[in-house]
């Protein structure tokens, strides 16, 4: 039932490109009904850059899957790992400033804890990169044909 739901408000939408980056959606819905008789727009939803949003989101998950290999690690040997978490840091087999080891759960907990504060404040910017597109949703899929 939700799958047929789905499948006829896509045939209701149309991805518009080209539209100026100030636009906003009441202009945009505001648009479609005025310069098409008898369209009424039920949505419309700009698309904004969520590249940097997307990225910082995939990290954070690879952090959460290295720091529960670690915590299970650390309760299965009941001692703590050190790595060295710089570039190449894995190559590294002597102990100088800058290259220092350091626990591995206590690693990723803060790392974790610095993505999830660059995301937040991301999630907070992203309304502010608009690209220039929208999706419009009609009333009815005739309108779409217009």
């Amino acid at each position: 039932m939700v799958s047929l739901i789905y499948l006829l408000q896509v045939k209701r939408t149309l991805f518009i490109n080209g539209i100026s980056k100030y636009a906003e959606e009441s202009q945009i819905k505001q648009h479609f009904e005025q310069a098409y008789e008898n369209c009424l727009v039920l949505e419309a939803r700009i698309c904004f850059n969520v590249a940097k949003l997307m990225s910082l989101n995939g990290e954070r998950k690879k952090t959460e899957r290295s720091k529960k290999f670690f915590t299970d690690l650390m309760a299965k040997e009941h001692v703590p790992t050190m790595i060295n978490p710089k570039p190449c840091g894995h190559l590294c087999c002597c102990t100088i400033t800058g290259c220092e080891e350091e626990e591995a759960v206590s690693f990723y907990t803060k790392r974790e804890a610095k993505l999830k504060e660059e995301y937040r404040k991301e999630k907070e910017k992203v309304h502010t990169k608009p690209l220039g597109m929208a999706f419009v949703t009609f009333q009815n899929e005739a309108m779409t044909a217009v």
